[in-house]
C-alpha cells in the first residue's frame, strides 16, 4: 500500500491497524512513525497511535495523545470513541459508556456498536446491550463481527441454543470461518455428534495446525469411539499447546479409553501438580483416581 501512496499518512495508519489486528505491535509502531513523519497532526494516524498505546497498556501515553487530539478536533466522535476505549481498558465502564454514547451521535460503525454493547454489558445493562446489537443487525445483517459478539453474550447468559443460531447464521454467510465451525462443533457434540464432526472436520481442514481445533475434533472422535485417531491428534496438540491444560486432560482421557492407564496416570499427575485452574480439573481428579485403581 505504501508503495502506491508513499506520501500518504493514512495509508501507513491503515497498515498500522492491520499489524495491530495481527498483534504485531513493533511493526505497527514502525508504520505509525512513518505516518506521523509525513504529518504529525494527522487525525487517523494519531487515533491509531492511541489505539496502540491502549493495546500495550501505555494508558498515560494514550491519554496524552487523546488530549492533544481533543484540542485540535473538539467534539469529534472518533476521538470520543477512542477515549471510550481507554476508559474501558482501565476498567472505568461508566465513563466508557458515556463516551461511546456520545460517539454514536454521529453515524456509528461496527466497531463502535460492539464497544457500546460491551460497555452496557459491563454496567449490568445486558438487555440493552443485546437490543443494541440485535437492532444493528436488523439494518446490517451481514456484520459478522457484531453477530459473533451477540452469540458470545447469549453464551455467557447460558442461552446456548440462541448462540448456536447466531453462529449458524454466520456460517450461511461464510462457511470457511474456522472459529465459528469449531465453536459450533464443541457445543453440538453432545446432542448432534454427526453434525459436530462435520463442522470440526471442516475447521481442521482449514487450519490443520491449530491445536484447539484439533482438540475439538479429537474429543468428538473419542465420543465416536475412534480412540486411535483421537490420541494421534491430541498428542500433537499437547506439543503445540503445552500450556493448554484442557487439551492435556483430553489426551489423558483418550489414553485411559485406550487402556493405557499408566500413561494416562503420568499425564494426569503432571497436570494436577500445576496450580493453574482449568475447566475440567474436577474431572481430572476423578479420572486419576479411576486409572490408579486399575
Amino acid at each position: 500500500w505504501a508503495r502506491l501512496e508513499p506520501q500518504s499518512p493514512n495509508v501507513y495508519a491503515l497498515k498500522a491497524y492491520a499489524h495491530m489486528q495481527a498483534k504485531q505491535y513493533p511493526q505497527a509502531q514502525e508504520a505509525l512513525d512513518k505516518a506521523l513523519g509525513f504529518d504529525s497532526k494527522n487525525l487517523r494516524a494519531l487515533l491509531e497511535q492511541s489505539r496502540l498505546h491502549i493495546l500495550q497498556e501505555n494508558y498515560d501515553q494514550a491519554r496524552k495523545v487523546l488530549a492533544r487530539l481533543g484540542k485540535a478536533f473538539p467534539d469529534n466522535s472518533l476521538i470520543a470513541a477512542r477515549a471510550g476505549d481507554l476508559a474501558f481498558a482501565r476498567g472505568d465502564f461508566e465513563t466508557a459508556l458515556t463516551l461511546f454514547r456520545k460517539a454514536t451521535v454521529s453515524p456509528a460503525d461496527s466497531e463502535l456498536i460492539g464497544s457500546l454493547g460491551k460497555a452496557l454489558w459491563k454496567v449490568d445493562k445486558q438487555t440493552e446491550a443485546l437490543a443494541t446489537w440485535q437492532g444493528w443487525l436488523k439494518t446490517f445483517p451481514n456484520d459478522l463481527a457484531t453477530r459473533y459478539l451477540l452469540a458470545q453474550m447469549h453464551r455467557l447468559k447460558g442461552d446456548h441454543a440462541l448462540a448456536n443460531t447466531e453462529l449458524m447464521t454466520m456460517l450461511e454467510q461464510d462457511r470457511k470461518n474456522p472459529q465459528v465451525l469449531n465453536e459450533l462443533a464443541w457445543y453440538l457434540k453432545d446432542q448432534q455428534l454427526a453434525k459436530a464432526k462435520t463442522y470440526a472436520s471442516e475447521a481442521h481442514d482449514l487450519v490443520p495446525g491449530n491445536p484447539q481445533i484439533a482438540d475439538t475434533l479429537a474429543v468428538i472422535l473419542m465420543l465416536e469411539g475412534n480412540i486411535g485417531e483421537s490420541i494421534y491428534l491430541l498428542q500433537s496438540a499437547t506439543v503445540k499447546a503445552p500450556d493448554d491444560l484442557d487439551i492435556h486432560f483430553h489426551y489423558a482421557q483418550a489414553l485411559a479409553a485406550n487402556r493405557a492407564n499408566q500413561e494416562a496416570e503420568a499425564v494426569l499427575t503432571t497436570l494436577l501438580e500445576t496450580e493453574s485452574a482449568f475447566e475440567e480439573r474436577a474431572e481430572a481428579v476423578a479420572l486419576l483416581a479411576k486409572v490408579k485403581a486399575k
